[in-house]
């Protein structure tokens, strides 16, 4: 399990449900057997700032750069149309995320935690750029999002 974030690039800002759509249409489109994930090439140039940083501090996984003994990263970043997503692993999370919510702000990105269904707004659309949420304790945001859930246990999404 990781602790997971979405940093989108939109001039409006986006709502936790909107946020999800966008992410489900792209898990489908490359959801086919056949289907090979894109290059980690972010199509707008906010994106392609905050990606530059980030790996200057933690290279993507994917990367030959990357160490998996040093990386928080849980997986490589998934990189599509507009978002990025951020698997970080739960010992590294509250480093990982503040620092990726310094970024968001600094590149005036929008920052979503799918664990709490928070939406972080950067001050270029109104919002505080400041994340709402504590990363050192985690926990009850996945607890709630589970004791939610009504499907079948092997089936879950966040």
């Amino acid at each position: 399990m990781s602790f997971d974030l979405i940093v989108f690039d939109a001039e409006e800002p986006l709502t936790p449900e909107a946020i999800k759509q966008r992410f489900s249409e792209a898990q489908k489109r490359f959801a086919a057997d056949d289907a090979e994930f894109p290059e980690a090439n972010p199509a707008t140039p906010r994106l392609q700032a905050f990606l530059t940083d980030l790996e200057a501090r933690w290279p993507d996984l994917d990367s030959p750069r990357a160490s998996w003994m040093d990386s928080p990263w849980a997986s490589g970043f998934f990189v599509d149309d507009g978002s990025i997503v951020l698997n970080i692993q739960w010992p590294r999370a509250q480093e990982v995320a503040r620092y990726v919510n310094e970024l968001t702000e600094r590149h005036g990105l929008q920052l979503f935690d799918p664990q709490t269904e928070r939406v972080v707004l950067p001050s270029r659309l109104g919002g505080s750029g400041q994340a709402p949420w504590d990363v050192d304790d985690p926990m009850p945001g996945v607890i709630g999002a589970m004791e939610s859930y009504q499907g079948d246990p092997n089936d879950v999404e966040f």
